[in-house]
């Protein structure tokens, strides 16, 4: 999968770098412009809250099931019922998480197309394709990033 991914880049590259026009080639690191957002960094703090909030939940209710006077076969019923409850909030939680996500990401991709082109740049490509050449602009991109 990986190997066509990067030959599709490279027949792009190629095809494109081959016609009479010269093109302006910038790359970036995309994880280390996302990793600057504030709204990325506070959406995974959120995350981390719910679930440890979800976390509290569970254990509180396992411990006050433990308490009762209850056969082993019903203590597990209760068992299974908050397992499954806590996993349908946990898809939940994950589920709002990628939604808000996508947005900022696509906020990002914005930033990432205006800026590029202000710099004079026709095609920028993720790092992680670039085998050589192209110029790195992944910090002046950052800074743009709140």
């Amino acid at each position: 999968m990986k190997k066509s991914i990067f030959a599709l880049c490279f027949m792009a590259i190629l095809l494109l770098t081959s016609t009479a026009k010269a093109h302006n080639i910038a790359y970036l690191d995309l994880h280390a412009v996302v990793d600057k957002s504030s709204e990325v960094k506070r959406l995974k703090q959120v995350r981390q809250e719910k679930l440890h909030e979800l976390h509290v939940w569970y254990t509180n209710k396992i411990a006050t099931e433990a308490d009762k006077k209850l056969t082993n076969e019903a203590k597990n019923k209760v068992i299974q019922k908050y397992i499954a409850q806590t996993e349908k909030k946990k898809r939940e939680i994950y589920k709002e998480y990628k939604a808000n996500l996508i947005k900022v990401e696509q906020d990002i991709a914005n930033i990432i197309e205006q800026k590029s082109k202000e710099m004079g740049y026709d095609m920028v490509l993720y790092k992680s394709v670039v085998r050589c050449g192209g110029d790195d602009i992944t910090e002046e991109i950052r800074k743009y990033i709140k």
